[in-house]
């Protein structure tokens, strides 16, 4: 991996770690004020607000759990854009009981200005 690919991989660690300790302020500041959540079944979330209301909803859910695992980095040319492919785990507890979804995700990394990563798309789907 080169080192742009190599910081990808580091913030994905701290996401990882900020999703377990429901940082919502910290996941939200991983993304670009320009990103989108593009959850299954519903419209795009667009800029940081309403990322934040998702994630916010995701961190109430009873017994919420969410394990990704990266496959790949792949950064472009220009070192100012990358793609992080893998696959996820979500779980919580609803009426029926433990609910279990394993699926796959995409996330866009845009380089700022100022040299920081920041996610500018993220999508996951089902397997299911």
């Amino acid at each position: 991996m080169n080192g742009s690919a190599n910081v990808i991989g580091a913030l994905d660690s701290e996401w990882a770690a900020m999703i377990d300790a429901h940082d919502l302020d910290g996941v939200v500041e991983l993304y670009d004020k320009e990103g989108s959540f593009l959850i299954p079944g519903q419209p795009a979330l667009e800029g940081q607000g309403a990322i934040r209301s998702a994630w916010a909803h995701l961190f109430g859910l009873p017994e919420f759990k969410l394990r990704f695992e990266p496959l790949s980095v792949i950064v472009a040319s220009g070192d100012d854009i990358a793609m992080d492919r893998g696959s996820y785990e979500l779980s919580h507890r609803d009426e029926n009981g433990l609910s279990v979804d394993k699926g796959k995700y995409l996330v866009v990394w845009r380089k700022s200005c100022n040299g920081e990563w920041k996610i500018l798309a993220d999508i996951f789907n089902s397997n299911g």
